[in-house]
C-alpha cells in the first residue's frame, strides 16, 4: 500500500488478497487450518481471508450464523490475545466494522456462493458435475 501510494496509484487502485485459510502449528498456542483449529481462532496464522474486516487498529471477524465472533485492537494487543468482542466500550467501533463488512459483501459476493445467505460453495458445485 505504501509503494501505491507513493507512485499515485492508491485512489484507482483495487487491491485483492486471496490465500487459502492457513496453517497455524504452534502459533499462539493453537493448531490447525482455518476454520478447523482449536480452539477457534482467527490468528493471522491460522486463517487468511475469512469474513473479516482490519483497519490498521481494529480487527473484526465474524462467524455466521452463531459464532464465536472476535475484535481485536491490534496497536495495544499484535498478538491477537485478548478478544474484546463482549466488552461493552468497544461496542461503537464493533457496529462501524460490521457495518462495513455487510457493505463491502453486499455489494462484492456472489449469490450463488454466499453462504451466508444460502449460497452453495464451489466445493459442492464441483462434486454435483462429477
Amino acid at each position: 500500500m505504501e509503494t501505491l501510494k507513493r507512485l499515485g496509484l492508491d485512489t484507482n487502485t483495487l487491491v485483492v488478497f486471496a490465500s487459502d485459510q492457513g496453517l497455524n502449528a504452534g502459533h499462539s498456542g493453537y493448531w490447525g487450518m482455518g476454520d478447523h483449529s482449536r480452539p477457534l481462532n482467527t490468528c493471522e496464522a491460522t486463517v487468511r481471508i475469512p469474513r473479516m474486516i482490519r483497519t490498521p487498529d481494529w480487527k473484526l471477524t465474524v462467524r455466521h450464523p452463531y459464532g464465536p465472533d472476535e475484535l481485536y485492537d491490534m496497536k495495544n494487543d499484535p498478538g491477537e490475545r485478548e478478544n474484546l468482542i463482549h466488552v461493552s466500550k468497544h461496542a461503537a467501533v464493533r457496529k462501524q466494522l460490521k457495518s462495513q463488512l455487510n457493505k463491502f459483501f453486499a455489494k462484492y459476493a456472489n449469490p450463488k456462493y454466499d453462504r451466508w445467505k444460502g449460497g452453495a460453495t464451489k466445493g459442492t458445485e464441483i462434486l454435483k458435475a462429477n
